[in-house]
């Protein structure tokens, strides 16, 4: 089933950028057009998709998650610092675009510049969510008891093959013992992959509410 495109629009120099994010099944078409005229267009389901069109510049747009609600749409133009087309897969600096009034993507945005602390919270909150729970359901699974059949596979008869015996002098090295703080930053960095999606969650949300409060207007 094909739902209402999200479109997002920016006028720069008498000429209008239009991106239109169009949901089929599992993935989406995003399309970016200049006065009507289609400069570029991709389907995929990628959370993070550009578009490049040359001495147009390039389109960078980024996803909540697989399927989820358009974060952010920017333009960045061809005389871009790192290049056009870097700028909108690193997502450094660029102009955003604005969704089209009455779009949930507005609704989404005017939000977010209401609550941006709730915002903050609620992105870091489903990130930890999402490293709690694989762990849990891992432990509940490990709390069921599986009784596995017993099968009587038969034996077979492998041949005794005579089978060269190859010895090779490895050298021996007498490494230094780690200091203490080197070994327990080892200890602990076994934690941090269960740390890091969720400050990282934190980081973004921050970022996204201070991008919206500089091109978005004053927060109402």
């Amino acid at each position: 089933m094909t739902k209402i495109p999200d479109r997002w629009c920016l006028t720069q120099a008498d000429h209008t950028h239009t991106v239109e994010i169009t949901e089929v099944g599992f993935s989406r078409t995003v399309t970016w057009r200049l006065d009507d005229v289609e400069l570029a267009s991709v389907k995929n389901s990628d959370k993070h998709v550009v578009l490049n069109a040359g001495e147009h510049g390039a389109i960078g747009v980024r996803f909540s998650d697989l399927l989820g609600s358009t974060r952010r749409v920017t333009w960045h133009p061809p005389d871009s610092e790192l290049g056009a087309q870097i700028a909108a897969r690193t997502g450094l600096g660029g102009v955003d675009l604005t969704p089209t009034p009455g779009s949930k993507a507005a609704a989404r945005q005017a939000w977010i510049r209401r609550h941006p602390h709730l915002h903050v919270v609620g992105r870091t909150g489903a990130a930890a969510v999402g490293v709690a729970l694989p762990l849990l359901v891992l432990w509940l699974l490990s709390q069921i008891p599986i009784s596995w059949p017993d099968w009587h596979l038969p034996s077979i008869p492998w041949p005794d093959l005579p089978l060269p015996h190859i010895s090779i002098p490895w050298p021996h090295w007498d490494l230094p013992e780690l200091p203490a703080w080197l070994r327990e930053l080892r200890e602990k960095a076994e934690y941090l992959k269960y740390v890091w999606p969720v400050a990282l969650a934190f980081g973004l949300a921050q970022a996204e509410v201070r991008r919206r409060k500089r091109h978005g207007g004053p927060k109402r």
